[in-house]
This record gives structure tokens, sequence and C-alpha cells, in this order.
């Protein structure tokens, strides 16, 4: 198999943004002792919070967990209508609510979870005209995110 990679991604600890109250750094411990909403069991970005908390010697069910949805629009939405929560997000699924101040990342030194998307073929094979495409479309699409 061939592995190339597409882009780099970072999910990041999200809540409600509160007016005239920037959001403070956080330490993990402080961070899980909120009520938190996540994506469901099974899903990519949950199995990168997974592991790195395991590396912090903490395990999920420890979590005070307030909801799990099944996409991240939800989870945004709901973070929106719910200050005492923290959500995590990736950072590349922010960009509209951080411009309007509708969400706003809260800084965790403790948590760090980079993740990569990564396209693949079979070796010696190249991909098809449209997967092609698909590439070259995602490739210009997905600029580093600062």
């Amino acid at each position: 198999m061939h592995y190339e990679l597409l882009v780099e991604d970072e999910l990041v600890v999200v809540r409600g943004a509160v007016p005239g109250r920037p959001a403070q750094q956080l330490s993990l411990p402080e961070v899980l002792a909120h009520p938190l909403v996540l994506r469901e069991r099974g899903s990519g970005t949950r199995q990168v919070l997974e592991y790195a908390l395991r590396q912090q010697h903490v395990r999920l069910s420890e979590l005070r967990v307030a909801f799990s949805f099944d996409n991240t629009q939800a989870i945004k939405a709901y973070l929106e209508a719910a200050p005492t929560c923290l959500g995590i997000v990736s950072r590349r699924a922010l960009e509209l609510e951080l411009q309007t101040g509708r969400l706003e990342i809260v800084p965790v030194p403790a948590l760090r979870l980079a993740r990569q998307f990564e396209t693949v073929w079979v070796q010696g094979q190249p991909p098809s005209a449209s997967a092609a495409r698909f590439l070259a479309y995602a490739r210009q699409h997905c600029a580093p995110v600062s």
C-alpha cells in the first residue's frame, strides 16, 4: 500500500464564548472537572482523545460526559447553548465559530491532540482519474490552519 500525508489536524478544547471573559488556560484536571461533549464511540476523534488521555493515565470512564454526538455540528451547537460544558473539536471545523465569537479555544498545555489524515492506494497502481482530481482538490483546499 502507498500512504501519503494529506493534511495535519489538531483537536482542541473548546467552549461557548463568554463575552468580556477570554478563555483562560486550564490544566488537564480542570478540564476533566467540566461536563464534556464528545464524539461518539468508535469515531477517530474519540480514539485520538482516548489515546492522549491514556498517556496521562486517565481513563475515558473517569470523564463527566454530558453528551456524545455523531457529528461536529451538533457538538458546536450544544456548546453554544451550554456555558459550563467543554468539547473536543477539530480546529479546522471551528473557523466560522471562532471568527463570529460564538466559540473559543481553551488552551490546555498538557493535552496534545494532533492527528494526520492520509490517502492510501495500492502501491504501483496510480489513483483513478476521479480520485486524482479529489486529491488535487483536497491538497489545494487543506492548507495548514494557524
